[in-house]
């Protein structure tokens, strides 16, 4: 497991406020299918919900309704960490190609 920087061990904080487990559990049951998965026809129940801009600590972005989405943990962990990496994403439809 990496480290986290002493900025993100600050904000990490937030993640444990009441606000954000209401905010959390609202956008769950608002959303309660992977938006992802949901992309390329597939149904996986949600159970992350993630900053579709990273917020890197900015509260107004963090408890931003209008900047959650709901994703299984399977997409949270591949495609999204490695759009923030800024790495490549291709992902494959139902049929097969990529979308």
């Amino acid at each position: 497991m990496t480290s986290r920087s002493p900025a993100a061990q600050e904000y990490h904080k937030l993640y444990r406020t009441a606000i954000w487990k209401q905010l959390r559990k609202a956008q769950l049951a608002r959303e309660p299918l992977c938006h992802l998965c949901s992309e390329v026809g597939s149904v996986t129940a949600a159970d992350t919900v993630d900053h579709v801009k990273p917020h890197r600590g900015d509260q107004a972005l963090f408890f931003d309704p209008a900047n959650l989405a709901s994703l299984c943990a399977s997409c949270h962990s591949r495609h999204k960490q490695r759009e923030e990496n800024g790495r490549k994403i291709v992902r494959y439809g139902a049929d097969g190609y990529p979308i």
